[in-house]
């Protein structure tokens, strides 16, 4: 992603735009890119930044990454109806549907994942009001017969058999998952960002 952001020119260092700058957001919008520990001892990470730092940032909408590289993956997209906070169910739809809407443009294979689904760092943000979407390929599931003949890969098998083992190393990453997964949030990111005011739209706004 963070290569994708540099040729898109959104990247900066020290005040200095790489590139011709095509892609530069307004001055008062800002993505924040955030990589978040302990998330299995209790999101301790995001629950953190999320209670002191969302107001102060004014953070209006997030994005969670988790698990987009397993080797026997399906590419998914988290299901918003199942958010914690029903106020922030239609906002994070939104989310949802853009980042749904990606996949149809690159004419992909996806499927929306089952509910409850928000059972990782996403879920810090959501207690606190912000809308959220969300990509994953999965865990320790078994990849099912009918996800096989979509996807591929291997039926009755985990989606990543060395979750959380000793075999989950760089030679684990499925490359052609991570790049398609990559594609998707940064085009999706990429839209919302360029909204001219993407809270009122997240909240009041048309549906696209």
């Amino acid at each position: 992603w963070l290569r994708a952001l540099k040729k898109a020119g959104w990247w900066t260092k020290g005040g200095k735009v790489d590139g011709d700058g095509a892609g530069i957001l307004p001055p008062e919008r800002r993505i924040v890119w955030a990589w978040w520990g302990a998330e299995e001892l209790g999101l301790v990470g995001s629950q953190y930044f999320a209670e002191h730092s969302v107001g102060p940032l004014n953070v209006v909408a997030a994005i969670n990454v988790d698990m987009i590289a397993s080797p026997n993956g399906v590419p998914r997209v988290v299901n918003a109806s199942s958010a914690p906070l029903d106020a922030t169910i239609p906002p994070s739809q939104k989310i949802q549907n853009r980042l749904e809407k990606e996949f149809r443009l690159g004419k992909e294979s996806w499927e929306r994942a089952d509910t409850n689904m928000f059972n990782s760092d996403d879920w810090s943000f959501l207690e606190v009001g912000v809308p959220t979407g969300g990509l994953l390929n999965g865990a320790s599931r078994l990849k099912t017969q009918s996800q096989r003949e979509v996807h591929g890969g291997i039926a009755n098998a985990p989606f990543d058999p060395c979750w959380h083992q000793s075999c989950d190393t760089f030679e684990n990453v499925n490359v052609s998952l991570l790049k398609l997964m990559s594609r998707v949030g940064f085009n999706a990111v990429q839209y919302l960002a360029k909204k001219k005011d993407l809270k009122e739209w997240l909240w009041n706004g048309s549906k696209d």
